[in-house]
Formats: C-alpha cells, structure tokens, sequence
C-alpha cells in the first residue's frame, strides 16, 4: 500500500495504467473461509468462472517507481463499471497523496466508451484527450492510448482493408506484400526486416515487433528505392511510404524514453 511518506514532492505525480491479463479458468474450495475460489464474486450471485485480472498499475513521472495499486477478478466489464474504477483508483491515490497526472490503457472498444463516459472524444475532427480530475474539477487527468497497442491495430486494420486513403493517395498493403516477395525470391533484403512472418502475421498478432518491423521508416524508403528504379508493382506506392512514414514518426514521438533524446524521439518540449 502507498503511505503519507512516499508522497513527497517527488514521488507525488504519477502515470495510472491498466491492463488486463488472462487467468486460467479454475475453482478450488477454500476450507479456511468455506468459500469457492475461482467465481466471480460480483455481489449478484453469479456461478461464472473468472477469467481475467483488471490490474491498475501507478508509475511515477518525477522519479522512476511502480506499483500495483488495485486489481479486480472479472469475467468481463462494461463501459461504465469501468469508468467507475478508473475514478475509485484515482481517489484512493489522492488519498495518500499521490496525484494522477496521466492515465494509459489500450484501444479496446470498452476502454474507449469508458473513457468516453469520463469526458473524452475520439473522433477525427474533435479529440479531447483527458478528463476532469474526480478529486479537483480544475485539474484534468491526459490520456495516453497504448502506442504499442495502436500500432499494431494500424498494422491489422491496414492490412484487412488493404488500400487506405490518405491525404497523399491511396495507400496499399499489397506493396508491402510484393516487397516481401521480391525480397524473398531474389534473396537480398534493402535494409528492411520484412519477412513473411510481417506479412502473414495471424498468428503472431500480439507481437508488437512485427507490427512496428511492418509499419517502418526502412520498410518506406525500401519501397521509394524500387518506385525510383522503375519496378512497375510501385509506380504508385509514393501513399504507401508516406502513410509508413507518418505512422512510424507518430510511433517515435509516443515512445520516446530519454530526455536527451533526438530526431523523432526527442522531448515535445
């Protein structure tokens, strides 16, 4: 548990996260409370096995600590029980004093319609990011989607689609299937590290190296290389390496790690 103590000037801003993880569905008898383990224990009566932890994580912005603060055995959670304990988790910090500065989660649909609830918008031509801190309706908690997470639903929604259109262009996937191919049967790779495992990806979805190998600015300059010399399956894939390159900058500056750091993974500010 964080005491009065850890929230000194330094330790007092922190990042919120959650996330959830898989549990193996499993029930055992507990004798010393004469109670079943393993049941969703939601105060409605539910028999439904648990199947996921909700864990909610705090990581500090001034000084480098972290520490689970809350998790919840859930079978499954709605948008506004959801949003709930987003604001119970965020009050139970400011009660030791420690302040949540930002809040992180993925882009799943529940994620966003809880965030939504809170006060945010997710739409092209309006976005509002954050939401009234529940503890000072001055102060605004900044939400931050998961980069890794939405890099990869870029990589999957791209490659479902297969032509996206852009402000440059129509924008395909099957480029980036025929440079792999041109890569594989010619046995010379341009600086890239496409393989057929980017390209046939199913069954490594969750991997985020390959989504961010995929969505690349080497995987753009690759194909500037062979539209420049001419190769007649590139003559239109100027959209293609722009929509890669936006994407892969969008990713460096939402992955940055240092504060001396240069080019896309520099500071904002």
């Amino acid at each position: 548990a964080l005491r009065e103590s850890d929230a000194s000037n330094d330790y007092k801003y922190c990042a919120l996260m959650v996330d959830g993880i898989k549990l193996k569905e499993h029930i055992e008898y507990d004798s010393y409370h004469d109670r079943l383990e393993g049941v969703l224990d939601d105060g409605t009566g539910s028999s439904d096995l648990v199947n996921e932890a909700l864990v909610f994580m705090a990581c500090g912005l001034r000084v480098p600590w972290k520490k689970p603060v809350a998790y919840f055995l859930i079978r499954s959670i709605t948008a506004q029980p959801l949003s709930q304990l987003i604001k119970d988790v965020i009050i139970e910090l400011a009660s030791v004093g420690i302040q949540v500065l930002t809040f992180t989660c993925d882009g799943l649909a529940t994620n966003i319609s809880a965030l939504s609830n809170l006060g945010c918008i997710f739409k092209p031509n309006e976005m509002v990011n954050s939401f009234r801190n529940p503890c000072d309706e001055s102060k605004f908690v900044h939400v931050f989607l998961d980069p890794a997470h939405m890099l990869k639903l870029v990589r999957n929604g791209f490659a479902a689609a297969k032509e996206i259109q852009t402000a440059d262009g129509l924008a395909k996937w099957q480029h980036i299937v025929d440079l792999e191919r041109i890569q594989s049967e010619r046995g010379l790779k341009l600086a890239n590290k496409l393989s057929k495992l980017h390209v046939h990806f199913h069954s490594q979805k969750m991997k985020v190296y390959i989504a961010a190998q995929t969505i690349s600015k080497s995987v753009a300059l690759a194909l500037k290389l062979l539209r420049e010399l001419g190769m007649p399956q590139f003559a239109d894939s100027y959209p293609t390496e722009q929509f890669l390159l936006r994407f892969d900058a969008i990713f460096d500056r939402l992955n940055g790690r240092h504060p001396y750091e240069k080019g896309n993974k520099a500071p904002l500010s």
